[in-house]
């Protein structure tokens, strides 16, 4: 839950977990959801297609009702919020989606959202399965780690529950993310999950970082 008012939803990309659960986050509050015009031409052109890909993937969680910008801004618009919470959008054209934006905090030291993307993955073996579950993600570290669009790929295991496994991912692009998606290794791991996989619950978000900063360990 929110633990502060929503002021406004800022769409970067046009990939569609980026977009497509705005509906669930902004229901309830009245708010303008904002984007550039190129980008929202893009997300209303391949909205069809991205929900008949994206429906059968993620079932009952895929959000039915998709929302679009209810404003649309051009390149170099800047926002005021109040509070601090003022915002610079500058057009980048086709990137890591079809058509990407970067929103730039006004601060001392500007904050912008970078490109790079976070995955944490939280998957819970069926009873039993525990260590086989833990070998099967353990195997995917050494080809995933070789693709050349991840940054790490790190396999956690609870320190209270053993039948919970994490991993924790960083992608240079969402589309070296969904890349991934397509190989081998990560295919034939979820074609027999079943097996012993009970759930997994996925997260997905963008690095906040200063302009010209990347990512790096501590």
């Amino acid at each position: 839950m929110l633990a502060k008012p929503l002021r406004a939803v800022l769409l970067t990309h046009s990939h569609p977990d980026h977009y497509a659960g705005i509906g669930v986050l902004a229901a309830g509050w009245d708010l303008p959801i904002v984007a550039l015009a190129a980008l929202d031409d893009v997300v209303r052109r391949d909205d069809a297609a991205k929900d008949a890909l994206s429906a059968p993937l993620f079932g009952a969680e895929w959000p039915r009702n998709r929302v679009f910008a209810s404003q649309r801004v051009p390149d170099g618009d800047r926002l005021d919020y109040g509070g601090g919470l003022a915002f610079t959008v500058m057009d980048i054209g086709p990137a890591e989606s079809l058509h990407d934006s970067i929103w730039i905090l006004d601060s001392e030291r500007p904050i912008a959202f970078s490109g790079e993307v976070t995955a944490v993955a939280i998957a819970r073996a069926k009873p039993g399965h525990e260590e086989e579950l833990g070998r099967r993600m353990m195997a995917l570290i050494t080809p995933t780690l070789a693709e050349p669009g991840c940054i790490n790929y790190d396999l956690h295991r609870s320190n209270t529950d053993p039948a919970v496994w994490i991993f924790y991912e960083n992608w240079r692009s969402q589309a070296d993310l969904d890349a991934h998606m397509q190989t081998e290794h990560y295919k034939s791991f979820f074609s027999r999950a079943n097996e012993v996989l009970a759930h997994v619950d996925a997260y997905f978000s963008s690095m906040m970082l200063p302009p010209g900063r990347s990512y790096r360990r501590c």
